[in-house]
């Protein structure tokens, strides 16, 4: 009985919750986050670039 509500929870948003999908879906929030690191590396070093790239009137 606890284990039909269960299924019903997780059933809610359409997808059905495997243990297999789960893996799944954790891997790809795991490839989204290593993306989202990649970029904000990506841009702070185009902007540490930018910064050593301007010249320095104010010295």
């Amino acid at each position: 009985d606890s284990c039909i509500k269960k299924t019903r929870k997780n059933n809610r948003d359409g997808r059905l919750s495997t243990p297999r999908n789960n893996e799944k879906k954790k891997k790809k929030k795991k490839k989204k986050k290593k993306k989202k690191k990649k970029k904000k590396k990506k841009k702070k070093k185009k902007e540490e670039a930018a910064n050593n790239n301007q010249p320095k009137s104010l010295e």
